[in-house]
């Protein structure tokens, strides 16, 4: 029998609102309410700004993580929410962060890891 040890869903995702994806400070409050949203726990961020435009953000939760790469040119995101347990809501978590970008999923794989 297999056992799940957590959820992994990876989106891309396009014609996002450009105010946001060259903004790690918009970037870092939008995960702080997915994270209130859907009960996870921020312990650290890591962010780098890129130039001219575009980052790179990591926010380590103690489910896991959400990690965050802009392309503000394209008004693109790739967006990668990894979260353990059985109760975890990721997939709808990864689709938070989407809708408050105004952006629009063109690829989206959900993975349960474990053994």
């Amino acid at each position: 029998m297999e056992k799940a040890l957590g959820k992994h869903v990876i989106i891309d995702a396009k014609d996002c609102n450009l105010k946001y994806l060259d903004d790690i400070n918009a970037i870092k409050c939008i995960i702080k309410e997915c994270s209130k949203e859907y009960n996870l726990h921020i312990l650290k961020f890591i962010f780098h700004k890129f130039e001219p435009i575009g980052l790179s953000g990591f926010a380590i939760l103690s489910e896991s993580h959400i990690a965050i790469h802009t392309w503000p040119e394209f008004g693109f995101i790739s967006l990668d929410v990894f979260t353990c347990g059985d109760n975890m809501n990721t997939e709808l978590a990864a689709k938070y962060i989407v809708e408050k970008l105004d952006g629009e999923i063109v690829q989206e794989f959900k993975l349960n890891r474990g053994f």
